[in-house]
């Protein structure tokens, strides 16, 4: 089960209608353990990746893996549950790190504006 925590800086560009998830463009890096071991509510205030996750030496490094991550395709809105649209969640298409020799503990979800969206651990891969 993975450990989702939405930093607080989303919550305010949600509400403010600066976030689309249709049209914006997200990436995806890989952090390690270390970027765990980070309390939640610290991980909460957080605001770029470049500043808080990079700067912090929190994103993986390996052979073939190119910081920042890579793009992620078919990204958007779906809705589920009852009653109708009830549970929102966003989507993307599945990400491959082809070729890479590297350990990752999670992963760092990011708009191209460096906004943090979410960071999530304890993948199952």
């Amino acid at each position: 089960m993975a450990n989702n925590i939405v930093p607080n800086e989303l919550k305010n560009q949600l509400m403010r209608g600066v976030v689309d998830f249709d049209d914006d463009d997200f990436y995806v890096a890989l952090c390690t353990s270390a970027c765990d071991a980070v309390a939640d509510n610290t991980k909460r205030g957080w605001v770029t990746f470049s500043g808080d996750v990079q700067a912090s030496g929190f994103e993986t490094t390996g052979t073939n893996y190119t910081s920042g991550g890579v793009q992620l395709s078919g990204t958007g809105v779906v809705s589920a549950g009852t009653p109708t649209g009830f549970q929102q969640h966003i989507s993307a298409d599945n990400v491959v790190w082809t070729g890479v020799s590297l350990t990752s503990y999670g992963c760092i979800v990011y708009r191209s504006t460096d906004s943090l969206l979410c960071v999530i651990f304890h993948l199952e891969l």
